[in-house]
């Protein structure tokens, strides 16, 4: 029989104690049986140690759950970052279908231009138009709250790997916003786009 044990410091141990989590938390993701942070068999709500809700978080609803927050989180970031670009930018706006303010001034649309402006697009130029200058203010609040408050306990070591994973992060999200941009210039649509994000 396999021992189930703490992912960071190896114990057999749950609950608080483990001296290498960011929580403190001891975190066992291979018990399918028992909730990975308490090690109670309950499901639902009444995790007194979950770090992130009250939920009992069983080991194989782990990697699920930690994929679809990745996802959410990369189509928040997509979502930011097409709002915040400007239209000229849209591969839609370079085939002459809208003008700089993001209006429709082409009613006849060839292939390649109706799938620069395809309903995804569509639907992000409303929202771009609707929202206006709260654009600006959408990306602030989204940049103010991914920094994380540095307490006193923080230590220089931690805030070096925090910035230094945060570097990486942004830098493969670039990359990602490149790729996708190159996709639609050769004629892929953004909900295709999209979903081989998900895939």
């Amino acid at each position: 029989m396999r021992v189930n044990r703490c992912s960071y410091c190896g114990t057999t141990g749950y609950g608080k104690g483990c001296r290498f989590a960011p929580q403190g938390i001891h975190f066992h993701p291979d018990d399918s049986t028992k909730c990975s942070y308490c090690g109670s068999a309950d499901y639902g709500k009444g995790c007194r140690l979950n770090p992130t809700s009250n939920l009992h978080v069983h080991g194989g609803a782990y990697n699920s759950m930690y994929k679809e927050e990745v996802q959410s989180f990369l189509d928040q970031q997509m979502l930011i970052h097409l709002l915040c670009k400007p239209f000229s930018e849209y591969q839609c706006y370079k085939l002459g279908v809208i003008d700089e303010k993001g209006n429709k001034i082409k009613s006849k649309l060839n292939e390649q231009e109706q799938q620069s402006f395809d309903a995804f697009t569509q639907t992000i130029v409303r929202i771009k138009k609707y929202l206006g200058p709260k654009v600006d203010l959408i990306q602030a609040i989204n940049n103010a709250s991914s920094y994380k408050i540095v307490t006193e306990d923080c230590n220089i070591e931690y805030l070096n790997k925090l910035n230094d994973y945060k570097n990486q992060i942004n830098d493969n999200i670039n990359e990602l916003y490149k790729i996708v941009e190159q996709a639609q210039m050769d004629g892929l649509e953004l909900n295709e786009i999209k979903n081989l994000i998900k895939a």
